[in-house]
């Protein structure tokens, strides 16, 4: 009897944790709307992001439709990189290289960082404020990413 008591409390205990894979993330609604449902950080990881590259391509047109500036032109780029980035990111996670997927990440965060450090040099903040919304919002997605990547 008590060997399946204790295996009972590990069997919750572990159902608990996984269950509720967002629990610690920096933005814990953001991060269960990312992962859809996923329960394992695998497949967490692997629908966040996705969903993160869909977003990106969003914010690379917007940023296109904003004009030609050089300002602007950084943060089009960055949205670019970051898409490539994303997709290794993809990459690693599915050859488990879990040192190349955090490196991935960290570089989106980086690159999303620097079109707001764009936005601000070139003084459109208000002309771009729809671009500093959305790259935001992205920065806290790519955070969550890393969360998740964390647990795999």
């Amino acid at each position: 009897m008590f060997v399946l008591q204790v295996f009972l409390v590990a069997f919750m205990a572990g159902h608990a944790h996984v269950s509720n894979i967002c629990g610690k993330a920096d933005d814990v609604p953001l991060c269960r709307s990312m992962v859809k449902g996923a329960t394992d950080p695998v497949a967490a990881t692997k629908a966040s992001i996705d969903q993160l590259i869909t977003e990106t391509k969003r914010a690379k047109e917007a940023s296109v439709q904003l004009g030609k500036s050089s300002f602007m032109g950084a943060c089009t780029q960055n949205f670019g990189d970051n898409i490539l980035n994303l997709q290794e990111g993809l990459q690693a996670l599915k050859s488990r290289d879990k040192g190349t997927l955090m490196s991935s990440l960290s570089a989106v965060v980086s690159l999303y960082s620097g079109c707001d450090d764009a936005i601000g040099e070139g003084g459109i903040v208000t002309q771009a404020a729809g671009i500093v919304s959305i790259n935001s919002q992205l920065i806290h997605m790519a955070s969550n990413c890393l969360y998740l990547a964390d647990l795999t």
